[in-house]
């Protein structure tokens, strides 16, 4: 049961609003996953937590609500080797958010979804015995992360990225889209 493993719980804890009624499409500044999208606040763009000198957790992507923690070593060589690549990985997650946000992918389905993932790396960490091992298991998850974004981001190929919520949510996120798609060459149609 998800309250029996403190990773779990971290993880439930890192991801928590303050309201049960907030979601993807409503800022959220006085809980640990923030929302930006308000006149005040900012938007939590990555989140880990971990035993010291053991196992760490990361998502590397903004919205600890919808990443999917996994795990990782101060051994690992999965970590991108450049800038490049670092950013493009989380361009992808932040396209898969800006879908769920637009109401594409529905946003209660991808959850339960990536709750049940990440569920299963964390379970895997946690009976992995050494270090060795761990970064074995920490490469599998982090390619099972990467082809599940790929299979919802499949779902939403070929529709437009409208954020929803209230006006000035809509018009805060929209603007921050137009950035991206100028910075980023077509970052709605980019991956």
């Amino acid at each position: 049961m998800e309250n029996d493993n403190p990773f779990n719980l971290m993880a439930k804890a890192l991801s928590s609003h303050s309201s049960d009624k907030i979601t993807v499409n409503k800022s959220s500044t006085d809980s640990v996953c923030m929302h930006a999208g308000n006149m005040f606040g900012d938007q939590t763009t990555g989140s880990y937590f971990g035993e010291i000198n053991s196992c760490y957790f990361v998502t590397g992507s903004s919205f600890p609500c919808l990443s999917i923690y996994k795990p990782l070593t101060k051994n690992a060589e999965i970590l991108p080797e450049d800038e490049g690549t670092a950013l493009k990985y989380w361009l992808k997650r932040e396209k898969l958010n800006r879908h769920i946000m637009s109401g594409n992918i529905d946003e209660k389905e991808y959850k339960e979804a990536a709750k049940n993932l990440q569920r299963e790396f964390i379970d895997l960490a946690m009976k992995t015995k050494n270090t060795n091992e761990l970064s074995k298991v920490s490469k599998q998850c982090f390619d099972k992360e990467e082809a599940f974004v790929d299979a919802w981001l499949e779902r939403a190929q070929n529709k437009n990225l409208h954020i929803k919520g209230g006006l000035y949510f809509k018009n805060y996120w929209n603007k921050k889209t137009k950035v991206l798609n100028k910075e980023y060459k077509g970052f709605q149609k980019w991956i």
